[in-house]
């Protein structure tokens, strides 16, 4: 059992009504916000702590936090950036963990006859196609590597700040065609999308790590007691809630929401609508 998971079931047994109650701000990729939302909210309701989201791309998000934005969790799209922030000092040693793997499709609103799939884009009656734009977004790297692969490519690629304005452009028919993320079109309710799987082999894996900042790590003057209580109280409801996302119950609703996470069957039920032929691998 890892340290974090240990501290989460600890917790559980020491909140009580005279428990002092943190308020912590976490950063989220903007793929990943619907399901963060429900993690803080299940969180929520256990611990008696509260979670503020701050959404946006990867990149945007890494620039905010080297900029000093107060943020004590970072759930990143990627590893490099976590990785990063713990080399620059911004966050702390040995807290990064990835919490789930997501997934690149390509989607359509159009319901046309012929199949989907990447050789389809090079069809010259296909004007755009929307991706995230790659410097900010790791699901819009993975979009441009698995582009590379084509040939011949005709479509004009409109690119999005992060990966929920590139779906955004899709549901919105301004484009054709969208690589956006497996999640999110899974979560869409009411909305006639079809999709299919990007082969992992045309692109990195898309890993998505979470690393603990330093603004519920940071030592407060010694002389201001209150303010010690108060960011001690906001790193352990901090690391609480890491523990929370990695337990078997984050990793559930993690699963239900379109991502493959290490406890991961071949296929999971939130899978159950993809093409026979696709699979979705647990990482390791």
């Amino acid at each position: 059992m890892t340290h974090l998971r240990l501290l989460f079931i600890v917790s559980l047994f020491v909140i009580s009504p005279l428990t002092r109650s943190a308020d912590i701000s976490v950063a989220v990729a903007s793929n990943f916000v619907a399901t963060a939302k429900q993690l803080a909210k299940d969180f929520e309701a256990m611990s008696g702590h509260s979670v503020r989201i701050t959404t946006g791309s990867s990149g945007k998000l890494f620039a905010q936090i080297q900029h000093g934005a107060p943020y004590d969790v970072f759930l990143s799209a990627d590893q490099d950036k976590p990785a990063k922030l713990i080399q620059l000092g911004f966050a702390a040693p040995g807290s990064q963990q990835t919490y789930a793997a997501g997934r690149l499709v390509l989607a359509s609103s159009s319901h046309s006859s012929e199949p989907l799939s990447l050789s389809l884009l090079t069809n010259q009656s296909i004007k755009t196609l929307s991706v995230a734009n790659p410097k900010l977004a790791p699901y819009g790297l993975a979009a441009q590597q698995a582009l590379a692969e084509l040939t011949d490519f005709p479509p004009r690629l409109i690119k999005g700040e992060n990966i929920s304005q590139a779906y955004q452009f899709l549901v919105a028919g301004s484009v054709d065609y969208a690589l956006v993320a497996l999640s999110q079109v899974v979560q869409s309710s009411g909305l006639s999308v079809q999709y299919r799987l990007v082969p992992q082999t045309l692109h990195q894996p898309i890993r998505q790590d979470l690393v603990l900042l330093g603004n519920s790590t940071k030592q407060p003057p010694h002389n201001s007691p209150d303010i010690s209580d108060n960011l001690s109280i906001a790193y352990q409801a901090s690391q609480a809630f890491i523990a929370f996302i990695l337990s078997e119950r984050g990793q559930t609703i993690i699963q239900a929401h379109g991502y493959v996470t290490k406890d991961s069957a071949e296929t999971s039920p939130s899978e159950k609508a993809l093409p026979a032929n696709d699979s979705v691998d647990a990482y390791d």
